[in-house]
C-alpha cells in the first residue's frame, strides 16, 4: 500500500488553484485520516471525492472571493474614475471660468485702451485743426499783407506809368507843337519858292511865247 505523497498532493491543490495554506492543511488532513486506520479503496475513493468536493468547494470560494475582489476593484476604479472626472469636470469648469474672467478683462483692456486711443486721437485732431485753422489765419492774413503791399506797389507803378505818361505826352506835344510850327514854317518856305519858280516859269514862258510869234 503506497502512502499519500502531501507534497504531491498540496502541489496538486495550488495547481487547482487553491489557496497554499488551505492545500497543505488538507494535505495534512488526508495523511492523518490514511495513518488512523488503513483505508480500503472504496474509502479512498470515497476520500477522493470528499477530497474533490472540497476542492471544488474551495475553488468556488476562491473564485467567488476573486470576483468580489474584481468587483470591488471595478467598484473601486469606477469610483475613482467618476472622482477623477469630477476633479477634472471641476478643473474645467474653473479653467473655463478663469478663461472667461481673462478674456472679459482683457476685453476690458482693449476696450479701455480703444477709448484711450479715441481720445488721443479726437486731441490729436484737436490740436491739428486747430494748428490748420491758426495755419489758415495766418495764411489769410499773410496773403492779405501781399495783397496789399502788391496793390501799394501796383497803385505806385500806376502813379509812375501815368506821370511818364504825362510827362512823354507833354514832350510829345511840345515836339509835335515844335513840329508843326517848323512844317509850317517849312511850307511857308516851299510857296515862296513855288511862286518863285512858277513867276520864273510865267515870264518864260512869256517870252517862250512872244519869240514864236516873232518867228511866226
Amino acid at each position: 500500500m503506497r502512502i499519500l505523497d502531501t507534497l504531491e498532493y498540496a502541489r496538486r491543490l495550488q495547481d487547482a488553484g487553491v489557496d497554499r495554506a488551505q492545500a497543505e492543511a488538507h494535505a495534512a488532513i488526508m495523511t492523518e485520516m490514511i495513518l488512523v486506520e488503513v483505508a480500503t479503496k472504496p474509502d479512498i475513493e470515497q476520500a477522493s471525492l470528499l477530497l474533490r468536493k472540497d476542492v471544488q468547494q474551495d475553488i468556488a470560494l476562491l473564485r467567488k472571493d476573486v470576483q468580489q475582489d474584481i468587483a470591488l476593484l471595478r467598484q473601486d476604479v469606477q469610483q475613482d474614475i467618476a472622482l477623477l472626472r469630477k476633479d477634472v469636470q471641476q478643473d474645467l469648469a474653473m479653467l473655463r471660468k478663469e478663461v472667461k474672467e481673462a478674456i472679459a478683462d482683457l476685453r476690458k483692456e482693449l476696450e479701455q485702451a480703444n477709448a484711450d486711443l479715441r481720445k488721443d486721437l479726437e486731441q490729436a485732431n484737436a490740436d491739428l485743426r486747430k494748428d490748420f485753422e491758426q495755419a489758415i489765419v495766418d495764411l489769410r492774413k499773410d496773403v492779405e499783407q501781399a495783397i496789399a503791399d502788391l496793390r501799394k506797389d501796383v497803385e505806385q507803378a500806376i502813379a509812375d506809368l501815368r506821370r511818364d505818361l504825362e510827362q512823354a505826352d507833354a514832350l510829345l506835344r511840345k515836339d509835335l507843337d515844335q513840329a508843326v510850327v517848323t512844317l509850317r514854317q517849312e511850307i511857308v518856305r516851299m510857296q515862296d519858292r513855288m511862286t518863285i519858280r512858277l513867276g520864273a516859269m510865267f515870264f518864260v514862258g512869256i517870252g517862250a511865247l512872244a519869240t514864236l510869234q516873232r518867228l511866226l
